[in-house]
């Protein structure tokens, strides 16, 4: 059971940073490297 809650909270922490990254992309327009 605790491997289990543990597997979807990790779970859920990947998928909201793996959105977070996707909407910063979205919003620079992947010129991130430019902005350096």
């Amino acid at each position: 059971m605790l491997a289990f809650l543990s597997g979807t909270f990790v779970g859920g922490i990947v998928g909201v940073v793996m959105m977070c990254l996707l909407q910063i992309n979205r919003l620079h327009g992947g010129d991130t490297e430019v902005g350096r």
